[in-house]
């Protein structure tokens, strides 16, 4: 793996470290956000491992089709209320999966 490369996923698996300590600690908006910015960080490979025929799990692909209009969402537009804990929790659920595949990808 590239130094770029490393440095990419370090930066990534400490945003997920933050997304879970948050999440944990009940500030839900701010855990989609961190998630959000630790999957971005491998999120132009999906588009490449769909070029390259790789198959993307369906539970991936609909993970990121869900979590990535909270970008802006979660960090600039959310209303009170939005981001409850009980909603957070489920949106994030397949987080883990969908990071580790696209570590993967990386390998």
């Amino acid at each position: 793996m590239r130094p770029e490369t490393q440095q990419w996923v370090a930066l990534g698996e400490e945003d997920w470290s933050v997304a879970q300590l948050l999440l944990r600690n009940r500030f839900g908006r701010q855990a989609v956000f961190y998630t959000h910015l630790s999957v971005e960080k491998c999120h132009n490979l999906t588009e490449l491992a769909r070029a390259a025929s790789a198959t993307v799990p369906t539970t991936v692909l609909a993970f990121l089709g869900r979590l990535s209009p909270h970008c802006v969402l979660a960090r600039y537009e959310a209303s009170p209320g939005i981001y409850t804990i009980d909603y957070c929790e489920e949106l994030l659920a397949p987080a883990g999966e969908a990071i580790q595949w696209l570590r993967q990808l990386l390998n």
